[in-house]
């Protein structure tokens, strides 16, 4: 399973459907948090503060961050 697929499977389980944006291989945001995937692993991270390369486990934290503002 790519780290796209990952990162999407667990944003499905975590987030509400109408949260979620995805362009399939392309493309994931969440409440304007996007992730873009990089070919070789890992993803381009985007929100208002620019842009930044996370890994997957970096991305799955963002994406923690942003439930527990929901808590």
């Amino acid at each position: 399973m790519s780290d796209y697929e990952q990162l999407m499977a667990y944003i499905v389980k975590s987030f509400p459907p109408y949260a979620v944006i995805s362009s399939p291989g392309s493309e994931a945001s969440v409440d304007g948090l996007i992730f873009r995937p990089l070919p070789h692993g890992g993803f381009t991270f985007l929100n208002d503060a620019g842009q930044q390369d996370v890994t997957l486990a970096e991305a799955i934290s963002i994406l923690e961050a942003e439930l527990a503002l929901y808590s």
